[in-house]
């Protein structure tokens, strides 16, 4: 993986949820020579975020017996850009889990 994009899990229960943290600096790999002027992370990028937060949590919830893969976003709505100096809260709720795959819903806050 060349981008691991959360820094912390903040809280997590099994089978439920959890939530990560990722602090934006301007040292990230996607700010060098992408955004001179105005640095902003790139959506899709928090999109891969909410994804590597929910697999972690569901490996963790099932023992690490599967691995995650993001195969489909059903919703994605983006309300401000992410700067640096940005801290993003990564909600996941398990909304459904079984032997034959998984479901989740991630929101993505900065400052709420």
């Amino acid at each position: 993986m060349r981008f691991i994009l959360f820094d912390k899990i903040v809280s997590f229960e099994k089978g439920v949820g959890g939530v990560g943290v990722k602090n934006v600096t301007i040292g990230e790999d996607f700010f060098i020579k992408h955004y001179d002027r105005s640095p902003l992370m790139p959506e899709p990028l928090l999109i891969e975020a909410v994804a590597q937060v929910g697999g972690l949590i569901i490996a963790v919830s099932c023992g690490y017996k599967f691995s995650a893969i993001m195969a489909k976003i059903g919703n994605a709505k983006f309300y401000k850009p992410v700067r640096p100096g940005d801290q993003i809260s990564l909600h996941i709720k398990i909304v459904s889990f079984n032997d034959y795959g998984s479901t989740i819903d991630g929101v993505a806050k900065v400052d709420g």
